[in-house]
Formats: structure tokens, sequence, C-alpha cells
């Protein structure tokens, strides 16, 4: 029996027990999250680096090798969700004066309808 498997992020063959070789897990394994095979029990630890992907047998957890996030890296992922929320939120904004811009332009349009109108009636009476 295997301890571990190492492969590409896509290739969706590879993705089977290390002991009974049946498929674990739905088609996008997370990083960091055991997944138990429906088979035989058997859970395995699932490690993404870039585009390869490493299966760890449980009892030799000892064998992965986790990295810490640098500071670095941390504040680069707050950034981008900060980054994330406020492209939303602009969004959100712009899509509200968009529809205040139109709304402007259907009242002028009514106004001038209105006023139009009253023009007209003045000259005929």
């Amino acid at each position: 029996m295997a301890i571990k498997r190492i492969f590409e992020k896509h290739n969706t063959k590879a993705r089977t027990c290390l002991k009974c070789n049946t498929p674990i897990g739905d088609h996008t394994l997370k990083d960091n999250k055991p997944y138990t095979c429906p088979q035989c029990g058997q859970v395995h630890f699932v490690d993404i680096y870039g585009h390869r992907v490493v299966l760890t047998r449980e009892e030799m957890a000892e064998f992965r090798r986790r990295h810490k996030a640098t500071m670095e890296e941390k504040r680069i992922a707050e950034l981008e969700e900060q980054l994330a929320t406020a492209q939303k939120s602009a969004k959100e904004w712009e899509d509200a004066a968009e529809g205040l811009a139109r709304y402007i332009e259907g009242l002028k349009e009514k106004e001038l309808a209105a006023a139009a109108g009253a023009a007209g009636k003045k000259w005929f009476t």
C-alpha cells in the first residue's frame, strides 16, 4: 500500500484511494482537507502545491510537508480579499448611480412633455 501519491491537479484518474484504488472525493479536491474512502474507510489528507496534488495516508501524516504562510503571503491574501470587496461595492454604487440617472432623465422627459402639452393648450385657447 502506498504512503503518498503526487499527481497533477487536473489528473482525475489519480484521485483514488491509496489502499483500494476507489475514487475518493469529488472533482474539486480542497487543500488541507481529509477525505475518506467510501469503500475501505481509509482517510487521506490532501495538500495542493501550485499545480501538484499530494495524497497522504492519515497514519503517515508526519510525511506531509505543510509550509506556514509567510507574512507577505498572508498580507497579499488579505489585500486580494479587500480588493474583491471594494470592487463589488464599487459595482453596486455604479449600478445605483446609473439607476438614479435613468430616473432623473425620466423625470426631465415627463416635465418637458408636460410643458409642451401646457404650451400647446395655451396656443389654441
